[in-house]
This record gives C-alpha cells, sequence and structure tokens, in this order.
C-alpha cells in the first residue's frame, strides 16, 4: 500500500503528528511524508491512500498573513510561501475517488474552540470537490499551547490513528 501524507506545520506539531501517522502505519505501507509547501499538486493513481492534515489558525486553515503573524509575534518558524490552503487550490487528483484521511490540529484550552476550528472541515470539503472520498471521519488532535506541545498522548493517539488507516485501507 503506497500512502502519501502532505501536511503543513507552522510550530513543528503537525509534522509530529504526520510522522506518528506514519510509524502507526508500519509495515502495511509505504510512506510517503511531504510539507504542502514543496508537495506536488498532482496525486498520481499509484497513492492507495491520501492523509492530509494541518493546524487551525483565527479559526480555519492558515493563510498568509495568519503565517506571517505567527512567525512574527509567536516565534514560529519563518512562514511557508505555499500552505495547506494554496496547495488544496492547485490540487489534481489522477484517480477519481481517491481515498483520504484528514486531520488538524487544534488548541486543547479552551474547549470553545472545537466549535469554531474549522481546519479539517475545510480540509474534507475542498479534498471532496477535488474528487477525493473521505476513508473515515476527520481527526482531531490537541495541542497544549497552541505553540507546538501536544497534550499528553496525543502523539499515542495520532501513531494508534495511522495503525487504524491501514487497516482500513487494506480491508477496502
Amino acid at each position: 500500500m503506497r500512502t502519501l501524507i502532505v501536511y503543513e506545520s507552522v510550530f513543528g506539531t503537525n509534522r509530529t503528528i504526520a510522522e506518528a501517522i506514519a510509524a502507526g502505519m508500519g509495515d502495511a505501507a509505504t510512506v510517503t511524508l511531504v510539507d504542502a509547501e514543496t508537495a506536488a499538486a498532482t496525486i498520481d493513481d499509484q497513492v492507495d491512500l491520501l492523509v492530509v492534515g494541518g493546524p487551525n489558525h483565527k479559526a480555519g486553515l492558515p493563510r498568509p498573513e495568519t503565517r506571517t503573524e505567527a512567525a512574527g509575534e509567536q516565534g514560529a518558524r519563518a512562514p511557508a510561501q505555499r500552505g495547506l490552503r494554496e496547495w488544496l487550490d492547485e490540487l489534481r487528483l489522477s484517480r477519481p475517488g481517491q481515498p483520504v484521511a484528514v486531520w488538524d490540529t487544534r488548541m486543547a484550552s479552551p474547549k470553545i474552540l472545537d466549535t469554531f476550528d474549522r481546519s479539517a472541515r475545510t480540509i474534507a470539503k475542498r479534498l471532496r470537490r477535488a474528487g477525493a472520498r473521505l476513508a473515515t471521519d476527520p481527526e482531531h488532535f490537541y495541542s497544549a499551547d497552541g505553540r507546538g506541545a501536544l497534550v499528553d498522548g496525543e502523539h499515542d493517539r495520532a501513531r494508534a490513528w495511522g495503525t487504524r488507516l491501514a487497516s482500513l485501507t487494506l480491508n477496502a
């Protein structure tokens, strides 16, 4: 099974989640991890599962201005010129009904943020618009501080989700 994981990571949190998902897939998949900034816009038909995830910034997918703000005020890495939002705008799927899985990261507190944070929902919507099919419901992982630190247990939960994704795809 060939899996492609595309992510956007401003503080490193989503890269950590992507790596944990890949580790959870184990030997069941050949996994390629790629940042949205450098990801190819066309997904070839050899990809069995496309996994896409990123952060919530101001209750949605990062925009150029929120990336710049995070880098300047919150100590994130230099802002990417192309994040998930832009990558999804360019996305072309070679395989009709491409199976996909989606995640986002959000702050654990206050819980009211769960109502407003929309990255996973937006990613799923844009992937469906491109012709993809969700293999499972979107997953949400929690950051302790919104700046990289995961809530205890989230790394293990991401790894377990990767294991579930591998079994879903193998049994499809």
